[in-house]
């Protein structure tokens, strides 16, 4: 017999997905969403949008005009870094929701991250890396 899942989904306060294009939370244009099913029960954990060519144009016309016309290629390197130091700390500060949304994800044990130094601890030292101005 299988543990179920649900509980620990539940706990996370996990939903259905959406996708983030040009700062909003929307669904796929055709509405076109897949199951996300847990691989070690079977159940399923949520469901997401699958996007479309339309949304994928969307989303790239709108990363290219907010990289283009927002603040970032302007910013200053210490501003840069800031940024950077900020979201490494919000990774490290949040590393065993992560871990547990992994769990969920692809049934990685909730020691695999721990173990082998991997997920949010691995994800934070990459902002800190880019984080150093001159790199």
């Amino acid at each position: 017999m299988v543990a179920s899942i649900k509980p620990y989904r539940d706990e996370l306060g996990l939903g259905d997905g959406r996708m983030l294009i040009d700062g909003r939370w929307t669904a796929a244009a055709d509405e076109a969403t897949w199951s996300h099913r847990h691989p070690a029960t079977g159940e399923q954990v949520a469901e997401f949008p699958v996007a479309s060519p339309a949304d994928v144009d969307r989303a790239v016309r709108a990363a290219r005009q907010a990289f283009d016309e927002g603040p970032w290629p302007r910013a200053r390197a210490n501003e840069r870094v800031r940024v950077l130091r900020t979201i490494a700390d919000l990774v490290r500060q949040h590393a065993d929701e992560l871990l547990k949304l992994q769990a969920l994800d692809n049934s990685v044990p909730l020691s695999f991250g721990e173990i082998y130094a991997m997920s949010a601890g691995f994800v934070a030292d990459v902002f800190d890396h880019h984080a150093v101005p001159g790199r």
